[in-house]
């Protein structure tokens, strides 16, 4: 048996949009029953399409964002705390001396 060489995806696709392309011009008339309620079904597609394209667009927005944006809470935090607290780890503070003196 000889190889069978794959076809590249690229091929796939565009032979998938050709066939979609020319079935809108084969189809025949159809006779088909459309229920009442494909309308407000199709509006709950078209508006949860558009809402979850928007939320995308904001993720994607806040990270290329962040990537250009400094660490605002641990500039914060540095200006706010004293110098005594910043290098502290040991759970005492350097200006109480309470309970020493017993």
């Amino acid at each position: 048996m000889g190889s069978i060489r794959k076809a590249p995806a690229r091929i796939i696709f565009l032979s998938a949009i050709l066939t979609v392309v020319l079935s809108f011009f084969v189809v025949q008339r159809s006779y088909a029953y459309l229920d009442p309620g494909i309308g407000s079904y199709s509006f709950q597609i078209l508006i949860a399409g558009l809402m979850t394209f928007l939320f995308s667009i904001g993720v994607l927005k806040n990270k290329f964002m962040s990537l250009f944006r400094k660490d605002l809470s641990e500039t914060n935090e540095r200006e706010n705390s004293s110098p005594l607290e910043m290098g502290d780890d040991s759970g005492e503070s350097h200006g109480e001396v309470r309970g020493r003196n017993d």
